[in-house]
C-alpha cells in the first residue's frame, strides 16, 4: 500500500490544493476517527474535514480474507470524479 500511495502522490504533486498523505494510526490518535479495517483510504475534501471512505471501484480487488485491495486506477478515478482540485 505504501508504494501505491507514493506512486499516486508523485503523479499529483503538481496539482495545487491536492495533498496525498499517509496517516500512521500507531503514532497518532484523533478523537472520533475510527477504522473498520485496513487498508483504509479516505478522501478529505477542502470543504469537508470529516472525511469520506473511498468506495470500491470495479478496478479494485478483494483479496485474502475479503480485504479490499485498492488500485491506482480506482483511486485516480475517484479523485477525478470527486476532487475539485484535480
Amino acid at each position: 500500500m505504501d508504494a501505491l500511495i507514493l506512486d499516486i502522490a508523485k503523479d499529483v504533486k503538481q496539482v495545487k490544493d491536492l495533498v496525498v498523505g499517509r496517516y500512521m494510526i500507531d503514532y497518532n490518535e484523533v478523537e472520533g476517527l475510527t477504522f473498520d479495517g485496513f487498508p483504509d483510504v479516505r478522501f478529505y475534501p477542502k470543504a469537508n474535514k470529516t472525511g469520506e471512505q473511498l468506495p470500491m471501484d470495479e478496478s479494485d480487488e478483494v483479496g485474502a480474507q475479503g480485504k479490499l485491495i485498492y488500485t491506482k486506477d480506482g483511486i485516480m478515478k475517484y479523485l477525478k470524479e470527486n476532487s475539485s482540485a484535480y
